[in-house]
């Protein structure tokens, strides 16, 4: 009885007052309710929810860059090419009294350990070097996820391997995964002979550009293992060589690191969903952003995923009765709840644990309109944090307080419902995905929770 009799005075708090013309969310420090009020709480509400795909996203200027190739038990296949502009920096010149004499080159890249997939399968990642000039400018502002450029089918370098993102050495500050594929010996011989020429493509930008414009990497074609993430600002091709002389005696080791453009490197990730309908979620036809299927088409299920911008829209044709529950409805409280299909989260193989995700609101053509806002007026996001002692039931939520409440006050269009996605920082530059259940007769399906007081 004493927790029941705190929890009415709680309430009686929260509740400014109620007006029978207008719906209200109510703030702190109100009047007492009434006698007549009523606390109830809904999460019964019919949710809609449909997996749908955007035209395209930037994955160019993100500082780092993605390959690999895996295939997904729901999503297909996913491969991840990284293109790369090679920059010159200074003059690269050498006497032409000194004898220079390749050690070797190599691509040297870092990475933080990020991966996507199972990094105890071999993979092959392959060098080409890029025949198309890479450049922002006003035709190509930046570079999306649907980009590619044209590639020498010459190999320049290749390394077959198994991953191993959770052994790290010290940069600087920071700690990183160290990776290197040794290039052909013919290009390093063709960088020091052109190094010795007053007028090499090493002494000139533009002359350099001509010959060694970038680099893809590309990922072993028939591969299934892991999406790995390179550090673009750390990411080189180093030159070894020795430089003998008269008074040198065995020669002196040298090295010289042509950088890695961060702005100009990007990630083309192109998606096969060919065999979702063998794998039971139906998504072949996610051709184009204009484009909704339904959860009832692909097994009770909607998608998220970064690098190919497929994000889970919801429809609640009905959320507008709420505030036809009496005289007057004060909203306190609306939680959005999606859980995660039970398996999905494997954090050896498919980690969610930490993913930022946020909610638009979006039209029938499936366009992000207006990003949902938190009580304190900023963009509403959520990080989703997995409780590993009961993962089943983990679910992703989101204040939907202020959203519903507008709703109540000033309706809904028949075609609006919210567009839930990861945030750019994992939409745009990397493959981390969510497999969201909605079956209706499950108990992990998508809700809203309400809470609200009614004045009869």
């Amino acid at each position: 009885m004493n927790k029941l009799f705190s929890l009415i005075i709680i309430l009686s708090v929260l509740i400014i007052g109620c007006n029978s013309e207008e719906f209200e969310i109510h703030e702190l420090g109100g009047n007492l309710i009434e006698s007549s009020t009523v606390i109830n709480m809904v999460d019964t509400f019919t949710i809609q929810s449909s997996t749908v795909i955007m035209d395209s996203i930037q994955t160019s200027s993100l500082g780092s860059v993605s390959v690999g190739r895996y295939v997904d038990e729901y999503l297909g296949s996913m491969k991840a090419t990284a293109y790369s502009k090679v920059e010159l920096g200074t003059v690269f010149s050498l006497d032409t009294t000194d004898k220079a004499k390749l050690d070797s080159i190599v691509l040297v890249a870092y990475s933080k350990g990020l991966f996507w997939g199972d990094t105890t399968q071999t993979q092959t990642i392959n060098v080409h070097r890029v025949t198309n000039h890479i450049e922002i400018n006003n035709d190509t502002s930046a570079y999306y996820n649907i980009y590619s450029l044209n590639i020498d089918p010459k190999v320049l370098g290749t390394r077959t391997f198994k991953a191993r993102p959770k052994r790290k050495i010290e940069v600087g500050s920071a700690n990183y995964h160290d990776f290197r594929i040794r290039l052909n010996d013919e290009i390093g011989y063709e960088i020091l002979g052109e190094a010795i020429k007053s007028d090499g493509f090493t002494s000139d930008a533009t002359k350099w550009e001509k010959r060694f414009e970038g680099i893809a990497l590309v990922p072993g074609e028939d591969d299934n293992a892991s999406v790995l993430n390179f550090q673009t600002d750390s990411m080189n091709i180093r030159l070894y060589y020795r430089v003998v002389g008269s008074s040198t005696g065995g020669g002196v080791e040298r090295h010289r690191d042509f950088t890695i453009s961060k702005t100009l490197s990007f990630t083309n990730y192109k998606a096969d969903r060919a065999n979702t309908n063998q794998l039971g979620t139906g998504l072949s036809g996610l051709v184009e952003s204009e484009i909704d299927i339904p959860s009832e088409q692909t097994n009770n299920l909607s998608f998220i995923q970064g690098g190919t911008g497929i994000y889970t829209k919801l429809k609640i044709p009905y959320l507008e009765l709420l505030g036809q529950q009496g005289d007057a409805v004060s909203l306190l409280n609306a939680e959005l709840l999606l859980y995660p299909l039970e398996g999905t989260d494997q954090k050896e193989l498919y980690p969610l644990n930490g993913l930022n995700f946020e909610v638009y609101e979006t039209d029938r053509k499936n366009r992000l309109v207006t990003a949902i806002l938190n009580s304190r007026n900023s963009q509403l996001t959520s990080i989703y944090y997995v409780n590993y002692e009961n993962p089943e039931d983990t679910p992703l939520s989101f204040d939907l307080t202020n959203y519903v409440g507008n709703v109540l006050a000033n309706g809904m269009e028949d075609d609006e419902g919210l567009m839930i996605k990861l945030t750019s920082q994992f939409d745009n530059g990397f493959v981390n995905r969510m497999v969201i259940n909605n079956d209706p007769n499950s108990r992990f399906k998508i809700k809203l929770k309400t809470t609200y007081a009614v004045q009869k």
